[in-house]
């Protein structure tokens, strides 16, 4: 039986959306850095297909810097780039943790294989940058003959290079054709900081939220709003969103979890997300869907449409973020409790509801289901939330 709206009383929340108050448009990538070999040998351009279904037109490709320039295994990335391209997806080339194979857990220094070490104590791990800015030459030619341009360029990933390490890499590499991206710091709350030592370097700037246990969550929106205030007019981007797989937990746990890692960096102002190792944990090798991963994540995708708008929540229990495309609103609530909440929505600056309201649940047992229901005039209703899911309210507006 269909959930109908009820007028606010007693509630566990209060959400309060402003559609006057416009903010940036986001978008989204795609990232198979780690997993490109499943893809490549898989059904590519199913998998491809599938990122496009979900609202992704970037894909974030590897650079394995322990491999040759000249390994057979970059023929995977070429292939892949390549349909990526052809299918209309820009390509974001970025140094790897790992090989793409034996050893995907090849962090700092030990992602380098040890002919680019020399005795450069002035270089970040005492890294040969020459060398290296040859290397990265070679990748993006060879890209191309094999009909794939680099777009982005991030030459160092989660790593400690300062200003200087940029410097000689860009002021070493012939090719320029690309937008250049740093630092994609594992922490982010130290990413202002890192970015400000290299923002005369950089186009982009990215980083990671790995520190977010550290961290209350009533103070998460604060720490991707320090970044991108930060980071000005240089876009800021969260270029490796995760959490989508948790040991432990069951899969809603997961939905909620990797929804909940995205949405204070929205809200925080950032420009682009990237989902981490979107094979294998929204689409298969195959190209079949993740089952509630795959779905819950189109729907807030594709109704990302527009701008943010603001919104706020009374408790740090929920998440919640706002889209405004023309005269509709996207309203998504994160519930990760075990208890079944009870939350007001609230539209200011004198926006009503305008009509025929869509709620989309995703909750164990239930992936994705809608039920709908008409309202006018209205600046507030109640609506429910359910244990362990994700919300999503499509609502039309207009000003009264």
């Amino acid at each position: 039986m269909a959930l109908m709206p009820a007028f606010a009383n007693a509630a566990d929340a209060e959400i309060t959306v402003d559609p006057s108050s416009v903010q940036q448009s986001v978008k989204f990538a795609a990232d198979v850095k780690l997993t490109l070999k499943g893809v490549a040998d898989g059904n590519t351009s199913l998998v491809l297909d599938r990122f496009i279904e979900l609202g992704m037109d970037m894909l974030r490709v590897p650079i394995y810097m322990t491999r040759d320039i000249n390994d057979v295994f970059y023929d995977k990335v070429y292939d892949v780039a390549d349909q990526a391209e052809d299918k209309g997806m820009t390509i974001f080339a970025s140094v790897a943790n790992g090989d793409g194979d034996l050893n995907n857990n090849l962090h700092h220094a030990d992602k380098f294989d040890s002919s680019f070490i020399c005795n450069c104590a002035y270089n970040v791990y005492n890294l040969n940058l020459t060398k290296y800015a040859a290397y990265l030459d070679d990748y993006v030619e060879n890209m191309a003959l094999n009909d794939a341009k680099v777009d982005i360029l991030g030459p160092y990933n989660e790593d400690a290079a300062d200003n200087s390490d940029y410097r000689k890499i860009w002021d070493q590499m012939t090719n320029s054709d690309f937008s250049r991206i740093g630092v994609e710091s594992w922490a982010l709350d130290v990413a202002p900081t890192t970015y400000a030592d290299v923002s005369n370097r950089i186009d982009i700037a990215g980083a990671h939220f790995y520190d977010d246990d550290q961290f209350a969550r009533s103070t998460h929106d604060s720490l991707w709003s320090n970044f991108t205030s930060a980071t000005g007019t240089t876009p800021g981007w969260f270029t490796e969103s995760t959490r989508l797989s948790v040991g432990g937990n069951s899969t809603m746990q997961n939905v909620v979890a990797g929804l909940e890692h995205i949405i204070p960096a929205i809200r925080g102002g950032v420009e682009r997300v990237v989902v981490y190792q979107t094979a294998n944990r929204l689409v298969w090798y195959n190209g079949g869907k993740v089952a509630y991963k795959f779905s819950a994540f189109k729907q807030f995708i594709n109704n990302s449409t527009g701008n943010v708008v603001a919104s706020s929540a009374d408790t740090a229990d929920i998440r919640t973020v706002s889209f405004k495309d023309g005269n509709n609103v996207s309203i998504n609530i994160t519930n990760p409790d075990s208890v079944t909440k009870s939350v007001i929505i609230n539209l200011d600056s004198n926006y009503k509801t305008d009509g025929l309201i869509t709620r989309t649940v995703w909750e164990t047992g239930s992936e994705g289901v809608a039920n709908s229901y008409t309202l006018n005039n209205n600046a507030q209703w109640t609506v429910t939330v359910p244990a362990e899911s994700y919300v999503h309210l499509q609502v039309p507006v207009k000003v009264n």
